[in-house]
Formats: C-alpha cells, sequence, structure tokens
C-alpha cells in the first residue's frame, strides 16, 4: 500500500525533511568511505622504538646502536582496511608475504633500517663512536651523503663519493682518518661496487648494493622486496634448523596475518551500516514518506572510534597514572587512528536526529494519528 499525504500541513514537514536526508546521506557517505579507506591504525616507527630502546639501552651498547638507527627510519606501521581484505581473501601461503611487503617495502621501513645500519656500523668501526655519544650522531646528513653514490658509474665516481662521505663522518666526530684508514675503506667500498656491479650486470645503486651483500650464499637479491621475502622464507639461517633474528619477522607475519585479515570484517560490517544508512537517506528524499530508521548506525557505529582512536588516546593520558610500563605507555603513545572520522560523523547524526528530525517526525505522527 502506497503511502498517502493526508494535509497541507504534513506535504510541508515532509519537504523540510529534504535537506536533512540530503545531509545524513553525505555525512553517511564519508562515513562508510572513510572507514574503508583510511587506516584504522598508524604508529610511528621511531617513536615507539624510541620510548622503548631508551629506556632498554643503559648499559647496552647494541640497543644504543638500535635506537640511533631507528631514530632516523621516517615510517609507519598503517593497518588499513584494504590490505585487511587484500591478506583476508589470500591464499594461505601469501598472507605473511603481503605483510611484509606493506610493514616492510612499501613504508621504507627495511630500506631506512638498512640505511642508518651502515651508517652506524661505519661510524662504531672507526671507534671514534661509543655508546655514549652515538646519540650524538646526525644520521640523515650520513645518510645523505652515502644516497650520492646512487648516481656513480665507475670506480672513480665511488671514490670521489667516499671521500666525501668520510669527510661528513670525520666532522661529525671530531676526528681524522689516516691515510690507511681512508685507503682501506676505499677498497672495501670498490669491492661493494665491484660486486653489486658483477650481479647486477652492470647497475648500481645503494639498494641493489645492499641488497646483493646482504643476499645469502649462491643467491642475489638486488631490491628491498626481494630481500624482505628472502628474510620471511627464512633463507638467512645460520646452522642446523637454527635461524637468525631476522627469522623472527617470519614468525610475526604468520602469527598477525590471520586476525589482521579479520578485522576487515568488523570494519566492513559497520562501513555497511552507514552505507545502509546512506541508501535510506537519499532515496527517501524522492519518497511521499521521507522519514526513515537510524537505530542500527547509532547502537553499534561508535565502536570503530571507540576501540581505535579515544581507547589508545585515553590509555596514553593515564599511561603513567596507571602504572604502565614506559615502553608500554610510548609505544601506544606513538598510536593514532582516522576513526575520528567516522566518530565525528557519528556525533552529528545525533545531533542532526535530535535537533532536526525528531522534532518533524515527532509533528507528522501526531498529525496522522489525529486525521
Amino acid at each position: 500500500m502506497s503511502y498517502k499525504l493526508y494535509s497541507d500541513e504534513e506535504k510541508r514537514l515532509q519537504r523540510k525533511l529534504i535537506p536533512l536526508n540530503l545531509l545524513i546521506a553525505i555525512i553517511a557517505l564519508i562515513a562508510a568511505i572513510s572507514l574503508v579507506i583510511m587506516p584504522l591504525l598508524k604508529i610511528n616507527v621511531s617513536k615507539a622504538a624510541a620510548s622503548f630502546m631508551n629506556e632498554s639501552e643503559e648499559g647496552n651498547e647494541t640497543f644504543s646502536q638500535y635506537s640511533a638507527v631507528l631514530d632516523e627510519v621516517d615510517a609507519e606501521l598503517a593497518f588499513a582496511p584494504l590490505d585487511m581484505a587484500k591478506v583476508l581473501f589470500a591464499p594461505k601461503n601469501e598472507k605473511g608475504l603481503i605483510l611484509v611487503d606493506k610493514f616492510m617495502i612499501e613504508n621504507g621501513l627495511l630500506e631506512g633500517v638498512l640505511v642508518s645500519g651502515v651508517n652506524i656500523s661505519l661510524a662504531v668501526a672507526t671507534q671514534a663512536v661509543d655508546e655514549e655519544n652515538i646519540a650524538d650522531l646526525d644520521i640523515g646528513a650520513l645518510n645523505e651523503a652515502l644516497y650520492k653514490i646512487d648516481t656513480a658509474k665507475s670506480e672513480d665516481d665511488v671514490i670521489k663519493v667516499l671521500d666525501d662521505y668520510l669527510t661528513v663522518l670525520e666532522t661529525q666526530l671530531n676526528f681524522t682518518l689516516t691515510a690507511e684508514e681512508r685507503q682501506a675503506a676505499q677498497d672495501n667500498c670498490l669491492e661493494l661496487y665491484d660486486n653489486t656491479v658483477e650481479a647486477t650486470g652492470g647497475s648500481f645503486s645503494v639498494e641493489k648494493m645492499l641488497c646483493v651483500n646482504m643476499s645469502p650464499e649462491g643467491v642475489v637479491y638486488t631490491s628491498y622486496s626481494d630481500l624482505a621475502i628472502a628474510m620471511f622464507n627464512g633463507e638467512f639461517s645460520t646452522g642446523e634448523g637454527e635461524a637468525d633474528g631476522l627469522t623472527s619477522i617470519t614468525d610475526m607475519m604468520n602469527a598477525i596475518s590471520e586476525p589482521y585479515g579479520y578485522l576487515f570484517i568488523f570494519v566492513a560490517f559497520h562501513a555497511l551500516m552507514w552505507v545502509i544508512l546512506f541508501l535510506f537517506a537519499f532515496f527517501r528524499i524522492f519518497a511521499k514518506n521521507k522519514r526513515f530508521t537510524m537505530w542500527y548506525v547509532k547502537l553499534v557505529s561508535c565502536w570503530p572510534c571507540i576501540i581505535f582512536f579515544l581507547l589508545p588516546f585515553a590509555v596514553s593520558k593515564v599511561a603513567a597514572s596507571a602504572g604502565l610500563p614506559v615502553q608500554i605507555a610510548g609505544i601506544i603513545g606513538a598510536i593514532t587512528s582516522m576513526t575520528w572520522i567516522s566518530g565525528i560523523c557519528y556525533l552529528v547524526l545525533w545531533a542532526l536526529s535530535i535537533c532536526w528530525a525528531f522534532p518533524i517526525k515527532h509533528k507528522i505522527r501526531k498529525l496522522r494519528k489525529g486525521r
């Protein structure tokens, strides 16, 4: 049975719902898109690592080196719904590989760690830097100097770039290399260059140099992506069934791949609620009865914002008083989330419902009951 308008007053009230419906449709669409496109969580790697390393490095030179490396890594771990969908629907043996690509390659994490690590190792090898002053190194400047080797087309170019690099290192450490030390550095660098050019058939870059010279015996990798996959597949083993620290990547990625993929179902459900609201709000604009219910969104669609934005924010604010370890508090403080967008949409929806929709709908119901 079609909906009938029984009075001019009801027609007037129904027309007043048109801009409201349009506004709600826009809000619902923004919320749905933000949930699907924007990251649920983003973790700043250097910020999270700094809080952990600073508490662990006292009296430990290895932790001091790790901290200095990670301080210069400009990378984020982004937990994005579309990536979750890829993991969820990928074959079981590919789930971890997708995470390796997203968490180590696309965000530049592996590249940043390797390049900064090379600079730290070179500085430590000079014995002019130790645990106490390693944090004073300008790793960014050293990285910039090292990347100039990307333009090298010959051994002469490599020697020139290396000479400039060593000058930067000397300036930072306030010491002077002996002629023998410079010659040794030059010989080592030329060996790396020659190994890379031979393995790649003539091409050279910092990426190729690091990957070629880190490759396991009998295998040559020329890209960070291939190197990361080799790490994931356990090709960096050191002895009988025993692997080095790199294989912890395999265990970690395999462990989180399943729950990471299932998170997409959670996101998709809440995005679907907003999509249903959008469809009702939009198509009711053209119907005689422009009223519709939105209780399903009001009931559940607050949770993404609460879980991924408000909860980490609240915990980071009360971490110290709650007695949480400094490392955990620091990691939580490095978390951000874009679910605040759907949270604002949720609050606006409630405001529009209470201040605009409810009074009009109440009047329409009253008119129809009194006819």
